[in-house]
């Protein structure tokens, strides 16, 4: 009772004050909302959520960037509270990861920000004039030599991870587009794959015919018909496969490898860095050559680009699904050529895994003038502190 006497003197002391206690606990629990979905973390959430039941819901992959690159960097700042050296913090979080990072990062921030600015949540402010870098073109095509010791390396694998990899090179499709294939996409007696708008960048359904060897493939990696649901490349029926820094370290020492058989040594042919993006450049470069001189238009419905104009995204609709197949057939074929020629599978079809000591040590060598990012600088300082300690140590051991 004394409660609730003091409560009404205070209601009755804002009355007399013009304030209407209502209307005042309201804005309070209004603010306190709003404060919570300023918090760049919930924003990117409620962001995703009002995306979902829309008619452009954001694809997996770019809700995991959105999270990743911004959310796990930024997230804990309001929107409203943006500053300089908040943006500072973040520019060097991702540079530490490569400009690639930190472009994307900086494109999703930009995405958070023009929306809350769109709906009245935040203003306008000068802080959200920053610079984005422009896009990294990578211009590495990996030559038909590297091609055929790069499928001999992810031979080496002898796993899921090396069979989608493979599939990887011979569909000319995006790691993320093979990686979360599932067997529902798939008639294999039909040879047919249809991949939906939310799993490819261009955001267009496609009907795609399969290679002869690619459907092999995806049958041998599971034979049992009756068993073919969910992902395709997957070790526990959940999730899908990633491929890992550790696991791209021993693609490159299996490539080191079989280039050192292939060459009698370890330098004749020098590799340079290359990523598994980069095997899309093989695919379209190889198809545009001679002898298969295949058109730019049905080169970019094989790789799944966008129409760039807005005349072609009207009235050009046909995907060309018989004619990309054949293509595709085509580019098949010709890896079959490679891989069967004497010289292929230097060493063996099946050598030995290669322990921890010989991947660290064939990696080295191979990257030796690759570009290094922070993260494998700071690694590389790590690994040879602790070599240098144990060095001391053992100096300490023997006086």
């Amino acid at each position: 009772i004394d409660q609730a006497r003091k409560i009404a003197g205070d209601f009755a002391h804002q009355r007399r004050s013009g304030i209407n206690p209502a209307a005042a606990r309201k804005a309070k629990i209004a603010e306190e909302t709003n404060a919570k979905l300023l918090v760049i973390g919930n924003y990117i959430e409620d962001y995703i959520a009002r995306r979902s039941v829309s008619n452009n819901p954001m694809k997996p992959v770019q809700q995991q960037v959105l999270r990743r690159d911004v959310g796990g960097h930024i997230g804990h700042v309001r929107l409203d509270q943006l500053n300089a050296k908040n943006l500072d913090n973040f520019r060097a979080s991702l540079r530490e990861r490569g400009p690639s990072m930190l472009r994307s990062g900086l494109v999703y921030l930009t995405t958070i920000i023009k929306d809350a600015v769109k709906r009245g949540t935040i203003p306008v402010s000068a802080i959200h004039d920053f610079d984005i870098p422009p896009p990294n073109k990578r211009n590495r095509r990996l030559s038909e030599w590297e091609t055929v010791r790069f499928l001999e390396a992810v031979h080496d694998l002898h796993d899921v991870r090396g069979t989608m990899i493979e599939i990887i090179l011979r569909m000319g499709k995006r790691k993320e587009e093979v990686a979360a294939l599932h067997w529902s996409e798939l008639d294999l007696s039909k040879g047919l794959w249809a991949l939906p708008a939310n799993r490819n960048k261009s955001g267009r359904d496609w009907l795609i015919q399969l290679p002869t060897q690619v459907v092999k493939l995806l049958e041998q990696q599971q034979p049992d018909p009756a068993k073919r649901v969910g992902l395709v490349f997957t070790k526990n029926g959940r999730n899908r496969v990633q491929i890992s820094d550790a696991d791209k370290e021993r693609i490159d020492a299996n490539l080191h490898r079989r280039r050192e058989l292939a060459d009698g040594c370890d330098t004749a042919h020098p590799i340079e860095h290359y990523t598994i993006h980069d095997l899309r450049k093989i695919v379209g470069s190889t198809l545009a050559e001679a002898p298969f001189r295949v058109s730019r238009d049905l080169i970019n419905i094989v790789l799944l680009h966008t129409p760039k104009g807005e005349l072609d995204s009207i009235y050009i609709l046909s995907q060309l699904t018989e004619e990309a197949g054949e293509a595709l057939q085509m580019w098949n074929d010709h890896i079959d050529e490679l891989m069967t020629r004497p010289d292929t599978f230097p060493g063996g079809r099946n050598l030995e895994p290669l322990p921890a000591s010989e991947i660290t040590r064939r990696v080295t060598q191979l990257r030796a003038s690759w570009p290094k990012r922070a993260h494998q600088v700071r690694a590389e300082e790590r690994r040879k502190g602790r070599e240098n300690k144990r060095e001391e140590n053992n100096n300490a051991n023997e006086e």
